[in-house]
């Protein structure tokens, strides 16, 4: 009985030895796993640190690019609108009488127009 306590005792201590070494090296790889964050968090402090001030920065850059966009787009269709009031004036001058009578291909008028039809042709 007295040497099955002491191999029990035996076990025991070993067992715990075992354990200790465990959890030895288990809080070494977690001491380096903290050296490593923290020096991931320096890093990334240096690299974000500024983050807000440019993020603030972008922000109103963006908020001028936003109004410049929509003063383009509002010059865009006020120039559409003239665009078409000129169309629409060029097709009721061209529903005047007077257009009706000059010819398709002059802008100068009905006389130009056949006195370039009857020039003769120059070949060289």
């Amino acid at each position: 009985m007295f040497l099955f306590v002491i191999c029990f005792n035996l076990c025991l201590a070993l067992f715990n030895c075992y354990l200790a070494v465990r959890f030895w090296l288990w809080r070494r790889s977690l001491r380096r796993l903290t050296k490593r964050l923290k020096r991931l968090d320096r890093c990334a402090h240096g690299i974000f640190g500024p983050a807000p001030a440019h993020l603030y920065t972008a922000r109103q850059g963006l908020d001028c690019l936003r109004q410049r966009y929509h003063l383009l787009v509002r010059q865009w269709l006020f120039l559409q609108r003239v665009l078409q009031v000129g169309q629409w004036l060029i097709t009721i001058a061209w529903r005047q009488p007077y257009s009706a009578q000059l010819s398709p291909n002059s802008f100068l008028g009905p006389k130009t127009a056949i006195k370039m039809q009857t020039l003769p042709l120059v070949r060289s």
